[in-house]
Protein backbone atom coordinates (compact mmCIF):
# COMPACT_ATOMS: atom_id res chain seq x y z
CA UNK A 1 0.00 0.00 0.00
CA UNK A 2 1.41 3.38 -1.01
CA UNK A 3 1.23 6.24 1.45
CA UNK A 4 -0.01 9.43 -0.20
CA UNK A 5 1.97 12.38 1.19
CA UNK A 6 0.28 15.53 2.36
CA UNK A 7 0.52 18.58 0.12
CA UNK A 8 3.81 20.41 0.58
CA UNK A 9 1.99 23.76 0.60
CA UNK A 10 -1.11 25.45 1.97
CA UNK A 11 -3.22 28.27 0.55
CA UNK A 12 -6.07 30.38 1.95
CA UNK A 13 -8.29 28.72 -0.65
CA UNK A 14 -8.02 25.50 1.39
CA UNK A 15 -9.54 27.26 4.40
CA UNK A 16 -12.57 28.92 2.86
CA UNK A 17 -10.78 31.79 1.18
CA UNK A 18 -12.60 33.42 -1.74
CA UNK A 19 -10.30 34.19 -4.66
CA UNK A 20 -10.62 36.87 -7.31
CA UNK A 21 -12.59 39.19 -5.02
CA UNK A 22 -11.48 42.66 -3.91
CA UNK A 23 -14.26 42.99 -1.34
CA UNK A 24 -14.51 39.66 0.52
CA UNK A 25 -12.96 39.64 3.99
CA UNK A 26 -10.50 36.74 3.81
CA UNK A 27 -8.77 37.38 7.14
CA UNK A 28 -9.78 34.08 8.79
CA UNK A 29 -8.74 32.03 5.76
CA UNK A 30 -5.33 33.72 5.56
CA UNK A 31 -4.68 33.31 9.30
CA UNK A 32 -5.67 29.63 9.11
CA UNK A 33 -3.31 29.08 6.19
CA UNK A 34 -0.46 30.81 8.06
CA UNK A 35 -1.04 28.60 11.13
CA UNK A 36 -1.09 25.47 8.96
CA UNK A 37 2.13 26.46 7.18
CA UNK A 38 3.88 26.97 10.52
CA UNK A 39 2.52 23.82 12.19
CA UNK A 40 3.19 21.53 9.20
CA UNK A 41 6.42 23.20 8.09
CA UNK A 42 5.24 23.72 4.49
CA UNK A 43 5.15 26.57 1.99
CA UNK A 44 2.48 29.27 2.19
CA UNK A 45 1.07 29.93 -1.29
CA UNK A 46 -0.72 33.27 -1.46
CA UNK A 47 -1.48 33.26 -5.17
CA UNK A 48 -5.13 33.21 -6.22
CA UNK A 49 -6.33 36.21 -4.19
CA UNK A 50 -6.36 39.10 -3.71
CA UNK A 51 -6.78 38.83 0.07
CA UNK A 52 -8.66 41.58 1.86
CA UNK A 53 -7.64 41.51 5.53
CA UNK A 54 -8.78 43.32 8.66
CA UNK A 55 -6.13 42.04 11.12
CA UNK A 56 -2.34 41.86 11.23
CA UNK A 57 -0.86 38.90 9.36
CA UNK A 58 2.18 37.71 11.30
CA UNK A 59 4.54 35.77 9.01
CA UNK A 60 7.43 35.53 11.47
CA UNK A 61 7.52 31.73 11.62
CA UNK A 62 6.62 30.91 8.01
CA UNK A 63 9.81 29.73 6.31
CA UNK A 64 8.68 29.70 2.68
CA UNK A 65 6.18 32.02 0.98
CA UNK A 66 5.16 32.05 -2.67
CA UNK A 67 3.13 34.96 -4.02
CA UNK A 68 2.51 37.32 -6.93
CA UNK A 69 0.19 40.20 -7.83
CA UNK A 70 -2.86 37.93 -7.52
CA UNK A 71 -1.89 37.29 -3.90
CA UNK A 72 -1.73 40.94 -2.87
CA UNK A 73 -3.13 42.07 0.50
CA UNK A 74 -5.83 44.77 0.50
CA UNK A 75 -6.52 46.94 3.55
CA UNK A 76 -9.10 49.50 4.66
CA UNK A 77 -7.15 51.50 7.26
CA UNK A 78 -10.35 52.57 9.05
CA UNK A 79 -11.42 48.94 9.57
CA UNK A 80 -8.15 47.37 10.67
CA UNK A 81 -7.11 45.84 14.00
CA UNK A 82 -3.36 45.61 14.64
CA UNK A 83 -1.85 42.74 16.59
CA UNK A 84 0.93 44.96 17.94
CA UNK A 85 1.03 48.44 19.41
CA UNK A 86 3.43 49.35 16.60
CA UNK A 87 0.44 49.16 14.24
CA UNK A 88 1.65 47.18 11.20
CA UNK A 89 -0.36 45.22 8.64
CA UNK A 90 2.27 42.56 7.82
CA UNK A 91 5.03 41.54 10.22
CA UNK A 92 8.16 39.44 9.91
CA UNK A 93 9.31 39.59 13.53
CA UNK A 94 7.61 41.25 16.49
CA UNK A 95 7.74 45.08 16.26
CA UNK A 96 6.91 45.44 19.96
CA UNK A 97 9.99 43.60 21.29
CA UNK A 98 13.72 44.39 21.38
CA UNK A 99 15.97 43.59 18.42
CA UNK A 100 17.07 40.20 19.76
CA UNK A 101 13.63 38.77 20.54
CA UNK A 102 10.96 37.26 18.29
CA UNK A 103 13.02 37.55 15.13
CA UNK A 104 12.18 36.17 11.69
CA UNK A 105 14.93 33.77 10.66
CA UNK A 106 15.70 31.95 7.38
CA UNK A 107 12.48 32.95 5.62
CA UNK A 108 12.31 32.97 1.82
CA UNK A 109 9.69 35.01 -0.07
CA UNK A 110 9.45 34.10 -3.74
CA UNK A 111 7.66 36.47 -6.12
CA UNK A 112 5.97 39.80 -5.38
CA UNK A 113 4.62 40.52 -1.90
CA UNK A 114 2.22 43.45 -2.36
CA UNK A 115 0.32 45.32 0.38
CA UNK A 116 -2.11 48.07 -0.62
CA UNK A 117 -4.20 50.43 1.49
CA UNK A 118 -7.46 51.68 -0.02
CA UNK A 119 -6.79 55.26 1.08
CA UNK A 120 -4.71 57.37 3.45
CA UNK A 121 -7.61 58.39 5.70
CA UNK A 122 -6.08 56.98 8.92
CA UNK A 123 -2.53 56.40 10.13
CA UNK A 124 -1.39 52.80 9.65
CA UNK A 125 1.95 51.14 8.90
CA UNK A 126 2.61 48.63 6.13
CA UNK A 127 5.37 45.98 6.46
CA UNK A 128 7.76 45.42 9.38
CA UNK A 129 10.84 43.17 9.12
CA UNK A 130 13.21 42.19 11.93
CA UNK A 131 15.41 39.14 11.40
CA UNK A 132 18.34 37.57 9.63
CA UNK A 133 19.23 35.17 6.82
CA UNK A 134 16.21 36.39 4.86
CA UNK A 135 15.61 36.33 1.12
CA UNK A 136 12.93 38.51 -0.50
CA UNK A 137 12.40 38.69 -4.24
CA UNK A 138 10.19 41.77 -4.38
CA UNK A 139 8.07 43.90 -2.03
CA UNK A 140 5.53 46.54 -3.09
CA UNK A 141 3.73 48.76 -0.53
CA UNK A 142 1.26 51.47 -1.51
CA UNK A 143 -0.84 54.25 0.01
CA UNK A 144 -0.08 54.08 3.76
CA UNK A 145 -0.35 57.16 5.94
CA UNK A 146 2.60 56.04 8.04
CA UNK A 147 5.62 53.79 7.68
CA UNK A 148 5.36 51.92 4.41
CA UNK A 149 8.40 49.64 4.79
CA UNK A 150 10.45 49.35 7.97
CA UNK A 151 13.43 47.00 8.30
CA UNK A 152 15.03 47.11 11.74
CA UNK A 153 18.04 45.09 12.94
CA UNK A 154 18.02 43.04 9.73
CA UNK A 155 21.23 41.09 9.19
CA UNK A 156 22.78 39.04 6.39
CA UNK A 157 19.82 39.27 4.04
CA UNK A 158 18.96 39.88 0.39
CA UNK A 159 16.20 41.99 -1.17
CA UNK A 160 15.76 42.03 -4.93
CA UNK A 161 13.39 45.01 -5.01
CA UNK A 162 11.73 47.17 -2.36
CA UNK A 163 9.07 49.50 -3.76
CA UNK A 164 7.08 52.02 -1.72
CA UNK A 165 4.68 54.61 -3.14
CA UNK A 166 2.33 57.19 -1.59
CA UNK A 167 3.50 56.40 1.95
CA UNK A 168 4.92 58.38 4.86
CA UNK A 169 3.83 61.53 6.69
CA UNK A 170 5.45 64.44 8.54
CA UNK A 171 6.87 62.18 11.29
CA UNK A 172 7.20 58.69 9.73
CA UNK A 173 9.47 57.77 6.82
CA UNK A 174 7.91 56.03 3.85
CA UNK A 175 10.90 53.64 3.80
CA UNK A 176 13.30 52.91 6.64
CA UNK A 177 16.30 50.62 7.09
CA UNK A 178 17.24 51.23 10.70
CA UNK A 179 19.52 49.92 13.49
CA UNK A 180 16.58 49.18 15.82
CA UNK A 181 18.89 49.46 18.87
CA UNK A 182 21.45 47.25 17.11
CA UNK A 183 22.44 47.49 13.42
CA UNK A 184 21.09 46.58 10.04
CA UNK A 185 24.08 45.02 8.34
CA UNK A 186 25.37 42.85 5.50
CA UNK A 187 22.40 43.65 3.26
CA UNK A 188 22.29 43.26 -0.52
CA UNK A 189 19.50 45.31 -2.10
CA UNK A 190 19.08 45.39 -5.84
CA UNK A 191 16.59 48.23 -6.08
CA UNK A 192 14.82 50.73 -3.85
CA UNK A 193 11.88 52.69 -5.25
CA UNK A 194 10.30 55.34 -3.04
CA UNK A 195 7.97 57.53 -5.09
CA UNK A 196 5.49 60.23 -4.11
CA UNK A 197 6.45 60.01 -0.43
CA UNK A 198 4.59 62.35 1.89
CA UNK A 199 7.37 64.52 3.39
CA UNK A 200 9.45 61.85 5.17
CA UNK A 201 10.92 59.89 2.28
CA UNK A 202 13.88 57.57 3.01
CA UNK A 203 15.87 56.74 6.14
CA UNK A 204 18.82 54.39 5.67
CA UNK A 205 21.24 53.73 8.53
CA UNK A 206 23.18 50.59 7.61
CA UNK A 207 26.65 49.08 7.80
CA UNK A 208 28.51 46.66 5.51
CA UNK A 209 25.75 46.79 2.91
CA UNK A 210 25.30 47.55 -0.78
CA UNK A 211 22.37 49.12 -2.60
CA UNK A 212 22.44 49.27 -6.36
CA UNK A 213 19.66 51.72 -7.27
CA UNK A 214 17.60 54.25 -5.33
CA UNK A 215 14.72 55.80 -7.30
CA UNK A 216 13.03 58.47 -5.18
CA UNK A 217 11.07 60.97 -7.25
CA UNK A 218 8.10 63.33 -6.76
CA UNK A 219 8.31 63.60 -2.98
CA UNK A 220 5.86 66.04 -1.31
CA UNK A 221 7.41 68.59 1.07
CA UNK A 222 4.63 69.36 3.55
CA UNK A 223 6.38 71.73 5.98
CA UNK A 224 9.61 73.68 6.30
CA UNK A 225 9.71 73.07 10.06
CA UNK A 226 9.22 69.43 11.09
CA UNK A 227 11.33 69.80 14.23
CA UNK A 228 14.69 68.95 12.66
CA UNK A 229 17.63 70.81 14.21
CA UNK A 230 21.39 70.89 13.78
CA UNK A 231 21.66 70.58 10.00
CA UNK A 232 24.64 72.49 8.56
CA UNK A 233 22.26 73.84 5.92
CA UNK A 234 20.27 75.63 8.60
CA UNK A 235 17.04 74.07 7.34
CA UNK A 236 14.50 72.95 9.93
CA UNK A 237 13.13 70.05 7.92
CA UNK A 238 14.60 66.80 6.66
CA UNK A 239 13.07 64.56 4.01
CA UNK A 240 15.72 61.85 3.57
CA UNK A 241 18.55 60.64 5.80
CA UNK A 242 21.51 58.46 4.77
CA UNK A 243 24.02 57.21 7.34
CA UNK A 244 26.28 54.66 5.64
CA UNK A 245 29.26 52.84 7.12
CA UNK A 246 31.43 50.45 5.08
CA UNK A 247 28.66 50.52 2.49
CA UNK A 248 27.95 51.54 -1.10
CA UNK A 249 25.07 53.01 -3.09
CA UNK A 250 25.69 52.90 -6.84
CA UNK A 251 22.89 55.08 -8.22
CA UNK A 252 20.36 57.51 -6.78
CA UNK A 253 17.89 60.09 -8.05
CA UNK A 254 15.79 62.30 -5.77
CA UNK A 255 13.45 65.19 -6.38
CA UNK A 256 10.18 66.74 -5.19
CA UNK A 257 6.86 67.62 -6.80
CA UNK A 258 4.36 70.42 -6.28
CA UNK A 259 0.71 69.71 -5.51
CA UNK A 260 -1.90 72.26 -4.50
CA UNK A 261 -4.31 69.43 -3.66
CA UNK A 262 -1.88 67.82 -1.20
CA UNK A 263 -0.59 71.15 0.10
CA UNK A 264 3.12 71.14 -0.65
CA UNK A 265 5.20 74.12 0.49
CA UNK A 266 8.45 73.59 -1.42
CA UNK A 267 10.07 71.57 -4.18
CA UNK A 268 13.48 71.53 -2.49
CA UNK A 269 14.17 68.26 -0.65
CA UNK A 270 16.39 68.43 2.42
CA UNK A 271 18.74 65.44 2.51
CA UNK A 272 21.26 64.37 5.16
CA UNK A 273 24.17 62.41 3.70
CA UNK A 274 26.80 61.09 6.12
CA UNK A 275 29.45 58.53 5.15
CA UNK A 276 32.14 56.48 6.86
CA UNK A 277 34.38 54.23 4.74
CA UNK A 278 31.62 54.25 2.14
CA UNK A 279 31.06 55.01 -1.52
CA UNK A 280 28.27 56.69 -3.44
CA UNK A 281 28.14 56.81 -7.22
CA UNK A 282 25.92 58.67 -9.72
CA UNK A 283 23.79 60.64 -7.28
CA UNK A 284 21.36 63.00 -9.08
CA UNK A 285 20.25 65.45 -6.37
CA UNK A 286 20.30 68.63 -8.42
CA UNK A 287 17.39 70.35 -6.69
CA UNK A 288 18.15 69.09 -3.18
CA UNK A 289 19.88 70.82 -0.29
CA UNK A 290 22.34 68.21 0.97
CA UNK A 291 23.85 68.38 4.45
CA UNK A 292 26.74 66.17 5.54
CA UNK A 293 27.34 65.71 9.25
CA UNK A 294 30.53 63.76 8.60
CA UNK A 295 32.38 62.03 5.77
CA UNK A 296 35.48 60.02 6.67
CA UNK A 297 37.46 57.70 4.39
CA UNK A 298 34.70 57.86 1.76
CA UNK A 299 34.32 58.68 -1.92
CA UNK A 300 31.65 60.49 -3.91
CA UNK A 301 31.94 59.58 -7.59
Amino acid sequence: MTNIPEDNYVTPLMFGGVGNSKYTDNTKAVLAAVDAAVNRGVRLDLTGGPWRITETIDLTNVKSICTDWTGRFLVDSSKFTSKHTANYVITFGNPDTVFSDSRCVSTCVTGLLAVIADKRNMELNGVFIKGHLLSFDSIRITNFNGKGFYAGAVWDSTFGSVSVELCGNVTNYALSIAPYEDTSNCLHIGRIQCEQAYHKQIYINAIRSEIYTVHAERMYVLTTDDGTTGLPSGLNYENSHFLLSNSAVYQCIMDAASSSEIGTVSTTPSVRLSLYASKIVSFNMGNCVVSSIYGDHSTVD
